[in-house]
Protein backbone atom coordinates (compact mmCIF):
# COMPACT_ATOMS: atom_id res chain seq x y z
CA UNK A 1 0.00 0.00 0.00
CA UNK A 2 2.78 2.81 0.51
CA UNK A 3 4.65 1.56 -2.26
CA UNK A 4 7.75 0.69 -1.03
CA UNK A 5 9.18 -1.01 -3.80
CA UNK A 6 12.44 -1.30 -2.42
CA UNK A 7 11.89 -2.78 0.78
CA UNK A 8 9.52 -5.48 -0.65
CA UNK A 9 12.28 -8.21 -2.12
CA UNK A 10 14.38 -8.12 1.01
CA UNK A 11 11.11 -8.79 3.30
CA UNK A 12 9.76 -11.80 1.02
CA UNK A 13 13.61 -13.34 1.20
CA UNK A 14 13.55 -13.36 4.74
CA UNK A 15 10.03 -14.07 5.13
CA UNK A 16 11.16 -17.39 2.78
CA UNK A 17 14.48 -18.16 5.58
CA UNK A 18 11.85 -18.27 7.97
CA UNK A 19 9.36 -20.10 6.63
CA UNK A 20 12.35 -22.65 6.31
CA UNK A 21 13.37 -22.93 9.24
CA UNK A 22 10.62 -23.30 11.37
CA UNK A 23 8.99 -25.59 8.47
CA UNK A 24 12.08 -27.69 9.13
CA UNK A 25 11.90 -27.49 12.73
CA UNK A 26 8.34 -28.28 13.42
CA UNK A 27 8.33 -31.25 10.75
CA UNK A 28 11.09 -33.08 12.53
CA UNK A 29 9.84 -32.31 16.52
CA UNK A 30 5.82 -33.54 15.27
CA UNK A 31 6.92 -36.53 13.14
CA UNK A 32 8.87 -37.63 16.30
CA UNK A 33 6.40 -36.75 18.67
CA UNK A 34 3.01 -38.26 17.12
CA UNK A 35 2.92 -41.06 18.81
CA UNK A 36 4.09 -40.26 22.40
CA UNK A 37 1.03 -37.17 21.66
CA UNK A 38 -1.09 -39.46 20.50
CA UNK A 39 -0.68 -41.77 24.37
CA UNK A 40 -0.70 -38.87 26.19
CA UNK A 41 -4.19 -37.86 24.52
CA UNK A 42 -5.32 -41.36 25.77
CA UNK A 43 -6.88 -41.73 22.44
CA UNK A 44 -8.62 -45.09 22.48
CA UNK A 45 -6.34 -48.63 21.37
CA UNK A 46 -8.76 -49.06 18.58
CA UNK A 47 -7.61 -46.13 16.77
CA UNK A 48 -4.55 -45.23 17.69
CA UNK A 49 -2.31 -47.04 15.42
CA UNK A 50 -4.53 -45.41 12.31
CA UNK A 51 -4.80 -42.17 14.17
CA UNK A 52 -0.65 -42.03 14.63
CA UNK A 53 -0.31 -43.08 11.04
CA UNK A 54 -2.41 -40.45 9.65
CA UNK A 55 -1.62 -37.70 11.82
CA UNK A 56 2.51 -38.60 11.41
CA UNK A 57 2.22 -38.09 7.56
CA UNK A 58 0.32 -35.42 7.75
CA UNK A 59 2.89 -33.41 9.79
CA UNK A 60 5.52 -34.84 7.43
CA UNK A 61 4.16 -32.38 4.82
CA UNK A 62 4.20 -29.06 6.78
CA UNK A 63 6.99 -27.71 4.97
CA UNK A 64 4.28 -27.98 1.47
CA UNK A 65 1.71 -26.23 3.68
CA UNK A 66 3.92 -23.21 5.25
CA UNK A 67 5.38 -22.73 1.41
CA UNK A 68 1.61 -22.35 0.06
CA UNK A 69 0.36 -19.83 2.50
CA UNK A 70 3.65 -17.77 2.20
CA UNK A 71 3.22 -17.88 -1.47
CA UNK A 72 -0.62 -17.10 -1.10
CA UNK A 73 0.12 -14.51 1.14
CA UNK A 74 2.46 -12.58 -0.46
CA UNK A 75 0.36 -12.87 -3.89
CA UNK A 76 -2.92 -11.14 -2.13
CA UNK A 77 -0.38 -8.99 -0.70
CA UNK A 78 0.70 -7.80 -3.81
CA UNK A 79 -3.26 -7.34 -4.74
CA UNK A 80 -3.52 -10.86 -6.89
CA UNK A 81 -6.45 -12.10 -4.20
CA UNK A 82 -7.90 -14.60 -6.92
CA UNK A 83 -5.16 -17.16 -7.96
CA UNK A 84 -4.26 -18.44 -4.49
CA UNK A 85 -8.22 -19.86 -4.47
CA UNK A 86 -7.78 -21.28 -7.87
CA UNK A 87 -4.11 -23.06 -6.11
CA UNK A 88 -6.47 -24.38 -3.33
CA UNK A 89 -9.21 -25.20 -5.55
CA UNK A 90 -6.70 -27.31 -7.61
CA UNK A 91 -5.26 -28.74 -4.16
CA UNK A 92 -9.07 -30.09 -3.47
CA UNK A 93 -9.69 -31.33 -6.69
CA UNK A 94 -5.84 -33.19 -7.01
CA UNK A 95 -6.64 -34.13 -3.40
CA UNK A 96 -10.05 -35.81 -3.82
CA UNK A 97 -9.46 -38.06 -6.86
CA UNK A 98 -5.90 -39.21 -4.79
CA UNK A 99 -7.92 -39.96 -2.05
CA UNK A 100 -10.04 -42.52 -4.53
CA UNK A 101 -7.14 -43.92 -6.05
CA UNK A 102 -5.12 -44.79 -3.10
CA UNK A 103 -8.09 -45.82 -0.53
CA UNK A 104 -10.26 -47.66 -2.86
CA UNK A 105 -8.13 -48.92 -5.76
CA UNK A 106 -5.19 -49.63 -3.81
CA UNK A 107 -6.31 -50.19 -0.63
CA UNK A 108 -3.69 -47.70 1.28
CA UNK A 109 -7.00 -47.03 3.65
CA UNK A 110 -5.85 -43.86 6.23
CA UNK A 111 -1.88 -43.89 4.92
CA UNK A 112 -3.48 -43.39 1.64
CA UNK A 113 -5.47 -40.58 2.84
CA UNK A 114 -2.40 -38.80 4.60
CA UNK A 115 -0.19 -39.25 1.44
CA UNK A 116 -3.12 -37.85 -1.17
CA UNK A 117 -3.27 -34.67 1.20
CA UNK A 118 0.50 -34.20 1.18
CA UNK A 119 0.88 -34.56 -2.52
CA UNK A 120 -2.03 -32.47 -2.78
CA UNK A 121 -0.33 -29.52 -0.99
CA UNK A 122 3.22 -30.55 -2.51
CA UNK A 123 1.62 -29.32 -5.76
CA UNK A 124 -0.45 -26.78 -5.09
CA UNK A 125 2.71 -25.29 -3.32
CA UNK A 126 4.93 -26.00 -6.07
CA UNK A 127 2.82 -24.14 -8.86
CA UNK A 128 2.10 -21.27 -6.85
CA UNK A 129 5.24 -20.40 -6.48
CA UNK A 130 6.30 -21.08 -9.94
CA UNK A 131 3.73 -18.34 -11.25
CA UNK A 132 4.69 -16.17 -8.13
CA UNK A 133 8.22 -15.75 -9.84
CA UNK A 134 6.90 -15.45 -13.53
CA UNK A 135 4.36 -13.31 -12.56
CA UNK A 136 5.68 -10.52 -10.22
CA UNK A 137 9.00 -9.30 -11.83
CA UNK A 138 9.49 -7.00 -8.81
CA UNK A 139 10.22 -10.65 -6.80
CA UNK A 140 13.48 -11.21 -9.43
CA UNK A 141 15.33 -11.00 -6.67
CA UNK A 142 19.43 -9.84 -6.55
CA UNK A 143 21.72 -12.35 -4.19
CA UNK A 144 22.23 -9.05 -2.04
CA UNK A 145 18.68 -9.06 -1.35
CA UNK A 146 18.64 -12.79 -0.61
CA UNK A 147 20.89 -12.19 2.08
CA UNK A 148 19.99 -12.81 5.83
CA UNK A 149 19.11 -9.70 7.94
CA UNK A 150 18.36 -9.96 11.57
CA UNK A 151 16.48 -6.90 11.91
CA UNK A 152 14.13 -8.15 8.87
CA UNK A 153 13.30 -11.39 10.56
CA UNK A 154 12.77 -9.52 13.77
CA UNK A 155 10.65 -7.50 12.24
CA UNK A 156 8.51 -10.37 10.36
CA UNK A 157 8.41 -12.26 13.59
CA UNK A 158 7.38 -9.19 15.58
CA UNK A 159 4.11 -9.32 13.22
CA UNK A 160 3.60 -12.74 12.54
CA UNK A 161 4.24 -15.23 15.77
CA UNK A 162 1.98 -13.22 18.10
CA UNK A 163 -1.17 -14.17 15.47
CA UNK A 164 0.63 -17.82 14.77
CA UNK A 165 0.94 -18.24 18.42
CA UNK A 166 -2.51 -17.27 18.75
CA UNK A 167 -3.79 -19.68 16.46
CA UNK A 168 -1.46 -21.97 17.75
CA UNK A 169 -3.32 -21.49 21.38
CA UNK A 170 -6.25 -22.26 19.80
CA UNK A 171 -5.49 -25.88 18.02
CA UNK A 172 -4.07 -26.65 22.01
CA UNK A 173 -7.61 -25.80 23.04
CA UNK A 174 -8.77 -28.15 20.53
CA UNK A 175 -6.60 -30.95 21.43
CA UNK A 176 -7.45 -30.67 25.22
CA UNK A 177 -11.03 -30.83 24.35
CA UNK A 178 -9.89 -34.41 21.94
CA UNK A 179 -8.37 -35.79 25.30
CA UNK A 180 -11.33 -35.25 27.82
CA UNK A 181 -13.20 -36.70 24.73
CA UNK A 182 -11.31 -39.44 23.98
CA UNK A 183 -11.39 -41.13 27.74
CA UNK A 184 -15.44 -41.59 26.47
CA UNK A 185 -14.80 -43.98 23.88
CA UNK A 186 -14.63 -44.09 19.95
CA UNK A 187 -17.86 -43.70 19.24
CA UNK A 188 -18.01 -40.23 21.31
CA UNK A 189 -14.74 -39.61 19.25
CA UNK A 190 -16.20 -39.89 16.00
CA UNK A 191 -19.17 -38.19 16.85
CA UNK A 192 -17.12 -34.79 18.15
CA UNK A 193 -14.59 -35.55 15.43
CA UNK A 194 -17.37 -35.38 12.78
CA UNK A 195 -19.34 -32.64 14.05
CA UNK A 196 -15.90 -30.67 14.71
CA UNK A 197 -15.32 -31.15 11.01
CA UNK A 198 -19.23 -29.73 9.68
CA UNK A 199 -18.38 -26.81 11.74
CA UNK A 200 -14.76 -25.82 10.83
CA UNK A 201 -16.49 -26.73 7.24
CA UNK A 202 -19.05 -23.82 7.69
CA UNK A 203 -16.47 -21.46 9.75
CA UNK A 204 -13.93 -21.00 6.77
CA UNK A 205 -15.86 -18.41 5.33
CA UNK A 206 -15.49 -16.19 8.33
CA UNK A 207 -12.13 -16.52 8.30
CA UNK A 208 -11.80 -16.10 5.26
CA UNK A 209 -13.39 -12.83 5.52
CA UNK A 210 -11.39 -11.93 8.38
CA UNK A 211 -8.36 -13.11 6.26
CA UNK A 212 -9.45 -10.56 3.34
CA UNK A 213 -10.06 -7.53 5.34
CA UNK A 214 -7.41 -7.46 7.24
CA UNK A 215 -5.11 -7.41 4.13
CA UNK A 216 -7.70 -4.87 2.72
CA UNK A 217 -7.03 -2.61 5.32
CA UNK A 218 -3.18 -3.03 5.60
CA UNK A 219 -2.90 -2.23 2.09
CA UNK A 220 -4.88 1.13 2.18
CA UNK A 221 -3.63 2.24 5.80
CA UNK A 222 -0.37 1.92 3.79
CA UNK A 223 -1.88 4.24 0.96
CA UNK A 224 -3.88 6.76 3.47
CA UNK A 225 -6.82 5.88 2.17
CA UNK A 226 -9.43 5.55 5.39
CA UNK A 227 -12.33 6.08 3.11
CA UNK A 228 -11.69 2.78 1.29
CA UNK A 229 -11.07 1.23 5.04
CA UNK A 230 -14.20 2.55 6.33
CA UNK A 231 -16.32 1.32 3.34
CA UNK A 232 -14.42 -2.22 3.80
CA UNK A 233 -15.52 -2.11 6.93
CA UNK A 234 -18.87 -1.94 6.52
CA UNK A 235 -19.20 -4.59 3.42
CA UNK A 236 -17.43 -7.15 5.92
CA UNK A 237 -19.85 -6.63 8.68
CA UNK A 238 -23.05 -6.98 6.31
CA UNK A 239 -20.95 -10.06 4.86
CA UNK A 240 -20.18 -11.62 8.55
CA UNK A 241 -23.71 -10.86 9.77
CA UNK A 242 -25.34 -12.40 6.53
CA UNK A 243 -23.47 -15.14 6.28
CA UNK A 244 -23.91 -16.65 10.26
CA UNK A 245 -27.20 -16.46 9.66
CA UNK A 246 -26.99 -19.11 6.67
CA UNK A 247 -24.56 -20.94 8.20
CA UNK A 248 -27.32 -21.24 11.41
CA UNK A 249 -29.89 -22.21 9.06
CA UNK A 250 -27.71 -25.06 7.20
CA UNK A 251 -26.78 -26.72 10.38
CA UNK A 252 -30.32 -26.27 11.73
CA UNK A 253 -31.60 -27.87 8.33
CA UNK A 254 -29.13 -29.47 7.11
CA UNK A 255 -27.10 -31.09 9.75
CA UNK A 256 -27.74 -34.86 8.62
CA UNK A 257 -26.55 -34.33 4.99
CA UNK A 258 -23.73 -32.15 6.37
CA UNK A 259 -22.91 -35.16 9.04
CA UNK A 260 -22.98 -37.73 6.28
CA UNK A 261 -19.85 -36.25 4.23
CA UNK A 262 -18.14 -37.85 7.71
CA UNK A 263 -20.35 -40.93 8.65
CA UNK A 264 -22.40 -43.23 7.50
CA UNK A 265 -26.03 -41.67 8.65
CA UNK A 266 -27.62 -45.20 8.23
CA UNK A 267 -25.53 -47.47 9.96
CA UNK A 268 -24.20 -45.14 12.40
CA UNK A 269 -27.32 -43.58 14.55
CA UNK A 270 -26.25 -43.33 17.55
CA UNK A 271 -23.01 -41.60 16.56
CA UNK A 272 -24.91 -39.35 14.54
CA UNK A 273 -27.13 -38.15 17.15
CA UNK A 274 -23.98 -36.90 19.46
CA UNK A 275 -22.41 -35.35 16.50
CA UNK A 276 -25.95 -33.09 15.72
CA UNK A 277 -26.19 -32.50 20.07
CA UNK A 278 -22.73 -31.13 19.91
CA UNK A 279 -22.78 -29.33 16.81
CA UNK A 280 -26.20 -27.84 16.79
CA UNK A 281 -26.04 -26.66 20.52
CA UNK A 282 -22.31 -25.44 20.48
CA UNK A 283 -23.02 -23.68 17.21
CA UNK A 284 -26.27 -22.02 18.05
CA UNK A 285 -24.18 -19.70 20.49
CA UNK A 286 -21.06 -19.68 19.47
CA UNK A 287 -21.36 -19.06 15.28
CA UNK A 288 -22.74 -15.39 16.70
CA UNK A 289 -19.98 -14.79 18.99
CA UNK A 290 -17.51 -15.88 16.34
CA UNK A 291 -18.89 -13.95 13.87
CA UNK A 292 -19.09 -10.50 16.67
CA UNK A 293 -15.39 -10.98 16.87
CA UNK A 294 -14.61 -11.00 13.60
CA UNK A 295 -16.70 -7.90 12.64
CA UNK A 296 -15.56 -5.71 15.65
CA UNK A 297 -12.01 -6.30 14.46
CA UNK A 298 -11.81 -3.97 11.14
CA UNK A 299 -14.40 -1.28 12.92
CA UNK A 300 -12.28 -0.80 16.17
CA UNK A 301 -8.81 -1.04 14.23
CA UNK A 302 -10.34 1.99 11.75
CA UNK A 303 -11.43 3.91 15.06
CA UNK A 304 -8.24 3.66 16.58
CA UNK A 305 -6.22 4.81 14.01
CA UNK A 306 -8.11 7.72 13.64
CA UNK A 307 -8.10 8.10 17.68
CA UNK A 308 -11.59 7.77 18.01
CA UNK A 309 -10.95 6.37 21.50
CA UNK A 310 -14.54 6.98 22.68
CA UNK A 311 -15.74 5.19 19.73
CA UNK A 312 -13.75 2.31 20.18
CA UNK A 313 -15.15 2.41 23.92
CA UNK A 314 -18.44 2.49 22.83
CA UNK A 315 -18.19 -0.56 20.61
CA UNK A 316 -16.70 -2.33 23.10
CA UNK A 317 -19.06 -1.75 25.78
CA UNK A 318 -22.06 -2.97 22.54
CA UNK A 319 -20.05 -5.82 21.89
CA UNK A 320 -19.96 -7.08 25.58
CA UNK A 321 -23.50 -5.72 26.48
CA UNK A 322 -24.89 -7.62 23.16
CA UNK A 323 -22.62 -10.96 23.20
CA UNK A 324 -23.86 -11.09 27.43
CA UNK A 325 -27.49 -11.20 26.91
CA UNK A 326 -27.40 -13.97 23.94
CA UNK A 327 -24.73 -15.54 26.19
CA UNK A 328 -27.29 -15.90 28.98
CA UNK A 329 -29.96 -17.88 26.77
CA UNK A 330 -27.23 -20.13 26.51
CA UNK A 331 -26.41 -20.66 30.15
CA UNK A 332 -30.50 -21.04 31.08
CA UNK A 333 -30.64 -23.58 28.39
CA UNK A 334 -27.42 -25.10 29.17
CA UNK A 335 -27.95 -25.42 33.10
CA UNK A 336 -31.49 -25.86 33.54
CA UNK A 337 -32.98 -27.92 30.40
CA UNK A 338 -30.15 -30.25 29.63
CA UNK A 339 -32.02 -33.43 29.29
CA UNK A 340 -34.43 -31.53 26.92
CA UNK A 341 -31.55 -30.25 24.77
CA UNK A 342 -29.86 -33.79 24.43
CA UNK A 343 -33.15 -34.97 23.99
CA UNK A 344 -34.06 -33.22 20.57
CA UNK A 345 -31.39 -35.23 18.81
CA UNK A 346 -30.99 -38.63 20.74
CA UNK A 347 -32.96 -40.53 23.12
CA UNK A 348 -30.15 -42.83 23.98
CA UNK A 349 -29.67 -43.42 27.45
CA UNK A 350 -25.46 -42.78 27.08
CA UNK A 351 -25.79 -39.59 25.03
CA UNK A 352 -28.00 -38.13 27.90
CA UNK A 353 -25.61 -39.52 30.88
CA UNK A 354 -22.73 -37.87 29.33
CA UNK A 355 -24.37 -34.44 28.29
CA UNK A 356 -26.54 -34.06 31.53
CA UNK A 357 -23.29 -34.08 33.51
CA UNK A 358 -21.48 -31.88 30.99
CA UNK A 359 -23.95 -29.22 29.98
CA UNK A 360 -24.33 -27.71 33.24
CA UNK A 361 -20.83 -27.13 34.15
CA UNK A 362 -20.18 -26.12 30.33
CA UNK A 363 -23.27 -23.59 30.38
CA UNK A 364 -21.69 -21.71 33.28
CA UNK A 365 -18.93 -21.08 31.33
CA UNK A 366 -20.71 -18.41 28.27
CA UNK A 367 -20.66 -15.66 30.33
CA UNK A 368 -16.91 -15.24 31.17
CA UNK A 369 -16.26 -16.47 27.99
CA UNK A 370 -17.97 -13.52 26.17
CA UNK A 371 -14.96 -11.63 28.18
CA UNK A 372 -12.15 -14.23 27.71
CA UNK A 373 -12.85 -14.30 23.86
CA UNK A 374 -13.91 -10.62 23.24
CA UNK A 375 -11.42 -8.93 25.30
CA UNK A 376 -7.83 -10.35 23.46
CA UNK A 377 -9.92 -9.18 20.02
CA UNK A 378 -9.69 -5.65 21.43
CA UNK A 379 -5.97 -5.84 22.11
CA UNK A 380 -5.49 -7.54 18.56
CA UNK A 381 -7.19 -4.50 16.88
CA UNK A 382 -5.46 -2.02 18.78
CA UNK A 383 -2.25 -3.51 17.49
CA UNK A 384 -1.05 -3.95 21.33
CA UNK A 385 -0.26 -8.25 20.25
CA UNK A 386 1.83 -8.60 22.90
CA UNK A 387 -1.47 -8.74 25.52
CA UNK A 388 -3.55 -10.21 23.31
CA UNK A 389 -1.22 -13.16 23.12
CA UNK A 390 -0.84 -13.14 26.89
CA UNK A 391 -4.72 -13.46 27.19
CA UNK A 392 -4.47 -16.12 25.11
CA UNK A 393 -2.10 -17.69 26.41
CA UNK A 394 -3.28 -17.35 30.03
CA UNK A 395 -6.47 -19.41 29.18
CA UNK A 396 -5.37 -22.58 27.48
CA UNK A 397 -1.61 -23.03 28.56
CA UNK A 398 -1.96 -21.74 31.81
CA UNK A 399 -5.20 -22.24 32.92
CA UNK A 400 -6.96 -24.60 30.85
CA UNK A 401 -4.23 -27.12 30.46
CA UNK A 402 -3.62 -27.22 34.35
CA UNK A 403 -6.65 -27.09 35.98
CA UNK A 404 -8.10 -29.90 33.62
CA UNK A 405 -5.07 -32.33 33.97
CA UNK A 406 -5.70 -31.65 38.10
CA UNK A 407 -9.23 -32.28 37.80
CA UNK A 408 -8.88 -35.41 35.75
CA UNK A 409 -6.79 -36.81 38.61
CA UNK A 410 -10.33 -36.46 40.80
CA UNK A 411 -12.52 -37.84 38.10
CA UNK A 412 -13.10 -37.41 34.28
CA UNK A 413 -16.25 -35.81 35.17
CA UNK A 414 -14.87 -33.48 36.94
CA UNK A 415 -12.93 -31.82 33.94
CA UNK A 416 -15.63 -30.32 32.90
CA UNK A 417 -15.39 -27.45 35.34
CA UNK A 418 -12.01 -26.64 33.52
CA UNK A 419 -14.23 -24.33 31.41
CA UNK A 420 -15.83 -22.18 33.69
CA UNK A 421 -12.85 -21.92 35.99
CA UNK A 422 -10.39 -20.83 33.41
CA UNK A 423 -13.00 -18.67 31.82
CA UNK A 424 -13.51 -16.65 34.86
CA UNK A 425 -9.81 -16.27 35.51
CA UNK A 426 -8.46 -14.72 32.01
CA UNK A 427 -11.96 -12.99 31.90
CA UNK A 428 -11.50 -10.82 34.96
CA UNK A 429 -7.63 -10.44 34.18
CA UNK A 430 -8.59 -9.50 30.21
CA UNK A 431 -11.60 -6.42 32.33
CA UNK A 432 -8.78 -5.35 34.36
CA UNK A 433 -6.05 -4.80 31.28
CA UNK A 434 -8.98 -3.71 29.03
CA UNK A 435 -9.83 -1.57 31.79
CA UNK A 436 -6.05 0.03 31.68
CA UNK A 437 -5.59 0.65 28.48
CA UNK A 438 -9.09 2.88 28.28
CA UNK A 439 -8.22 4.70 31.27
CA UNK A 440 -4.21 5.59 29.82
CA UNK A 441 -5.99 6.74 26.48
CA UNK A 442 -8.48 9.34 27.54
CA UNK A 443 -5.59 10.27 29.84
CA UNK A 444 -3.74 11.55 27.24
CA UNK A 445 -6.47 13.56 26.46
CA UNK A 446 -8.02 12.80 23.18
CA UNK A 447 -10.93 10.71 23.38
Amino acid sequence: GAHDDSALPRHVANATWLCIAWGVVLTVVTVALTRPIMELMQTPADIIDGASTYIGWIFAGIPFVFLYNMVSAIMRALGDSKTPLYFLVLTSAVNIVLDLVLIINFNMGVLGAAVATDVSQAISGVISLIYLIKKFKILHMTRDEWKYSRSTCRRLSAMGLPMGLQCTITAVGGVIMQWAVNGLGSSVVAAITAAGKTQNLLSCALESIGTAMATYAGQNLGAARLDRVRSGVKSSYIMVVAYSVLAFIALHFGDVVIIGLFLDTKTEVEIVAMARDYMFWNSLFFIPLGAMQTCIVPVLSFNYATKSYARCREIMRDSYGFSCVFMLVGVICFVFFPVQLLQVFSKSSEVIAIGKNAFPIIGASFIPAVFSLMTPVFFQAIGNGKISLFLSVMRQICCLIPIFWLLSLIDLRFTWFAFPISEVLVGVTGIVLYYKEIKRDFDKGVA
